[in-house]
């Protein structure tokens, strides 16, 4: 008889925990202002992710965002193998990745968060600041080699590029939207970081750089005054043939009204499904104070500040 009552206690006790574990699972982990989450950003954008990160998380103590700092394709992969909800790339989803998502039924958000450019640095002590269009698709591709190729009082020097890495959203963009799939100058290598591309301009004075322009526009910043220390930044003209002696600098105004042409547009893909910790993140990135954030790095941001001024009928 006791065994029997013995038997009866523990298959209840058993349904017992059983029935909380149930309901454990059932609880998310995360809300959108506490909790713990994983995302992954290209490293070309680190500077500015990880000030809206910090930022977030002074905001809401009880969050903690970790973010993998990767090339394009690995943050793309991330994004497919669910091991981040949230991701930052400066592109859309392509088409395979779009299918992967409708075919399994998952919803995905794309949320534009800014729009970015690319600059190109070199040695101050390089007498060329200044680039044509054409000039950098020229070179991009090969059929400019040498210094004096661009003005015969320069050296016959090589003329090297040098990208971040190997696999980076930067090399990745001049490839497919400005060079159309033809091969990248055998001149060009990467490194293994966007500060190792600027070391090497720094030592190298035939070199070009090709960074992003979060690196160098939060010129208050003193980790932004060091990158640009042994560094020029190269103005670059426009693909209009009627302003080819007319030069950019990638400033907020130039990129805004679409004079510098190395352009491209910075979105949050995001698959949480629920009002997750991912959702909390990627609100807060486009509310007022994240959005500031993105202008204060010098991207223009999807919705640009708002300065209102009083006028008055008497002075």
């Amino acid at each position: 008889m006791k065994s029997g009552k013995l038997a009866i206690i523990t298959a209840m006790v058993l349904l017992s925990v059983s029935c909380n574990r149930k309901q454990e699972k059932k609880v998310p982990e995360d809300t959108p202002s506490s909790g713990s989450i994983r995302i992954a950003a290209d490293e070309s954008f680190r500077p500015l992710v990880e000030e809206e990160v910090k930022t977030f998380m002074a905001l809401y103590p009880e969050a903690t965002i970790l973010v993998d700092f990767l090339p394009e394709s690995e943050v793309s992969r991330k994004l497919l193998d669910d091991s981040s909800r949230l991701v930052i790339l400066p592109r859309k989803m392509n088409e395979s990745e779009t299918s992967y998502f409708e075919e399994k039924k998952i919803p995905v958000q794309q949320i534009r968060m800014g729009t970015d450019a690319l600059a190109f640095i070199s040695n101050p002590e390089n007498p060329d600041s200044t680039l044509t269009y054409q000039q950098v698709v020229d070179i991009l591709s090969g059929k400019i080699l040498k210094w004096s190729e661009l003005d015969r009082n320069n050296p016959d020097d090589s003329i090297i590029v040098v990208f971040d890495q190997r696999k980076s959203s930067t090399l990745s963009f001049l490839q497919q939207q400005i060079l159309k799939e033809v091969p990248v100058t055998p001149r060009a290598f990467a490194l293994d970081s966007v500060r190792a591309v600027k070391q090497y301009v720094e030592q190298q004075k035939r070199a070009i750089g090709v960074v992003d322009v979060s690196w160098i526009s939060d010129r208050s910043a003193e980790g932004t005054q060091q990158f640009l220390n042994g560094i020029h930044v190269m103005a670059i003209s426009h693909p209009d043939s009627s302003e080819q002696d007319v030069f950019y600098q990638p400033t907020r105004y130039n990129m805004l009204y679409g004079k510098y042409p190395f352009r491209r547009d910075l979105y949050l893909i995001l698959n949480e499904g629920r009002l997750g910790l991912g959702t909390g993140f990627a609100n807060f990135v486009m509310n007022e104070q994240g959005q500031m954030i993105v202008h204060h790095f010098g991207l223009v941001a999807a919705k640009q500040p708002v300065r209102v001024i009083e006028l008055k009928n008497e002075f």
